[in-house]
């Protein structure tokens, strides 16, 4: 910028003339900079403006239909949402009571949904799924404000195995018979066979000889009161509760083995078919064959029957089950048989 300063006139002495062009030489300097200084100065970006979000408001949005809420809520907030027509359409919303900010408030009208609200610009919401891994912890986060509904879950306390009162003829419970381990019959590494009380019951199988004749696999051979049971060509192993019962040496005597004779007191037969040496030592190789009783149960039961027969065959039976103290902690069962 070019300054022009005109000579001094004839009143002006020439003591004042060197100071006045001084200070003009550095009125002219300055602004000489501030020009060049403007000039020099390339023009800044923009700022960009920040994302406006309404304040808190006072909602009252009820519960219904998705995509009628979210044009409630967009009309009372005033603000945009974009969102697929397919991804809202079904699909339902608990509603919006109080006072909330618009972030928080369609965070919670979107609560349940599988989908989120993200800010996309001054006043816009895009409306999109929520990735597979966070929609649990939505779901649980947006519960922790509202009551839910009451769950009821119904479990089995005590698998043992039991028979007893399933109706069944097939066993759902574990199996040690084999290894001793409480496994399935599909876990077990042996074929196990198991005569069931229900099956028991319906059929009358009051013996142990009853049981194992209608057992696939096992053959019996009777000699007067003795009788031998074979499986894959061998003798079995007999066993109560898991534990070995004694061996008259070629047969077994159901005069000597008393809880043989009759199974009143039996809740399942376990026949383990082939070796189980693991489980009895120096046994027989053929098969085990494996009683198991009866439990107490937790509750009272009873129950008593009386039967006749051909061959002035008469039974009575009698079962009474129960807890003996309050909790139950302690129970006792009483089973009798009389033929």
């Amino acid at each position: 910028m070019a300054h022009r300063f005109p000579p001094a006139t004839a009143g002006q002495t020439a003591s004042i003339r060197p100071v006045a062009w001084a200070v003009r030489c550095a009125l002219a300097a300055m602004a000489c900079a501030v020009a060049s200084a403007a000039h020099a100065q390339t023009p800044a970006a923009a700022p960009t403006p920040a994302v406006r979000v309404p304040a808190a408001k006072d909602w009252h949005i009820g519960a219904g239909a998705l995509d009628a809420a979210l044009a409630d809520f967009a009309a009372q907030a005033g603000v945009s949402i974009i969102t697929p027509p397919a991804w809202v359409q079904g699909k339902t919303t608990q509603g919006l009571q109080g006072l909330h900010g618009v972030r928080e408030g369609l965070t919670l009208l979107l609560a349940g949904t599988g989908l989120q609200a993200v800010q996309s610009a001054d006043n816009a919401f895009v409306v999109r799924a929520l990735p597979a891994a966070t929609n649990a912890d939505a779901a649980n986060s947006a519960a922790m404000g509202a009551t839910l509904p009451v769950v009821m879950v119904t479990a089995q306390a005590v698998q043992d195995g039991t028979t007893e009162g399933t109706a069944s003829y097939t066993q759902t419970g574990p199996s040690g018979a084999a290894t001793g381990l409480a496994l399935s019959l599909r876990e077990t590494p042996q074929s196990v066979s198991v005569m069931t009380r229900q099956r028991m019951d319906d059929f009358k199988l009051e013996t142990l000889t009853d049981v194992l004749e209608q057992t696939p696999g096992v053959s019996i051979e009777r000699q007067s009161e003795r009788n031998t049971f074979y499986v894959r060509g061998s003798a079995v192993n007999l066993q109560i509760d898991g534990a070995r019962r004694i061996s008259t040496g070629w047969g077994w005597n159901s005069h000597i083995v008393h809880s043989m004779d009759d199974l009143a007191e039996i809740d399942r037969v376990e026949v383990l078919k082939g070796s189980s040496g693991l489980m009895n030592g120096d046994g027989s190789y053929g098969a085990t064959v494996n009683l198991i009783r009866k439990r107490p149960t937790g509750e009272f039961q009873g129950s008593a029957a009386v039967s006749a027969g051909s061959w002035d065959t008469y039974r009575l039976d009698a079962d009474v089950s129960g807890p003996l103290n309050a909790d139950a902690s302690l129970r006792g069962r009483l089973v009798a048989a009389h033929r």
